[in-house]
């Protein structure tokens, strides 16, 4: 009988650890904790943040280490050395990408990871990279981004539909060549629902019909 409760305990702590990601395209950042600027004489400078609110859900390794304090830069295009988060936008609507900022000699070995539920009716993942970006899961690289080129590629991640899984995006930087570029996350694609198959094969039947229809006007028929 203690077996069978053990077992059930572990199956309740496993379902309750199995959760959809949190804040996947840092849209939802929780601005409410202790923000200070970079500069006090300077109020418009980047502030220096918390990255458990900042980057809330996620975890930032700076060379295998927990970095705790990201940099936050709402109505500035200053960045600063590693990483700090720009608003595009105003309020609700913001738009929230990073910019990744480790130059020589400081290079910092950079990697955003989460772990969570991969929808079961998800096909692919977007996200936004103009630098070295290395998109993983679950240790397995799924792709990479050349330095050279501004990419929004949508990686398919139908194998992982419906799992819990590790989803890492790494920074990669050759010796003296640094990286100075924005990365932004855009979310999943997801299967159309049958409904929205069933609107679509309406509607093109009803505009091969209107063409039909005209056709047989222009020519008498």
């Amino acid at each position: 009988m203690n077996h069978l409760l053990i077992i059930s305990a572990i199956g309740t702590t496993l379902v309750c650890v199995a959760q959809d990601f949190v804040n996947l395209n840092f849209d939802s950042p929780d601005l409410s904790g202790s923000l200070r600027p970079y500069d006090p004489l300077y109020p418009r400078t980047p502030f220096i943040g918390e990255t458990s609110c900042l980057l809330r859900g996620w975890t930032l390794l700076g060379n295998g280490v927990p970095l705790n304090k990201v940099y936050y830069s709402p109505g500035s295009r200053k960045t600063l050395d590693p990483v700090t988060m720009i608003p595009i936008g105003d309020g609700e609507n913001a738009n929230n990408r990073f910019v990744i900022h480790s130059l020589p000699l400081r290079l910092v070995d950079l990697r955003f990871q989460q772990t969570g539920r991969i929808p079961a009716d998800a096909v692919g993942l977007g996200y936004f990279a103009n630098g070295p970006m290395e998109m993983l899961i679950n240790g397995s690289l799924l792709h990479t981004v050349d330095t050279t080129l501004s990419t929004t590629p949508i990686v398919d991640v139908s194998a992982y539909a419906g799992q819990v899984v590790n989803l890492e995006f790494h920074v990669f930087q050759r010796p003296f060549s640094g990286a100075l570029f924005e990365f932004d996350i855009n979310g999943f694609t997801q299967v159309p629902e049958p409904s929205t198959w069933a609107l679509f094969g309406v509607g093109t039947v009803t505009l091969a019909w209107s063409y039909r229809r005209r056709m047989g006007i222009k020519t008498g028929l």
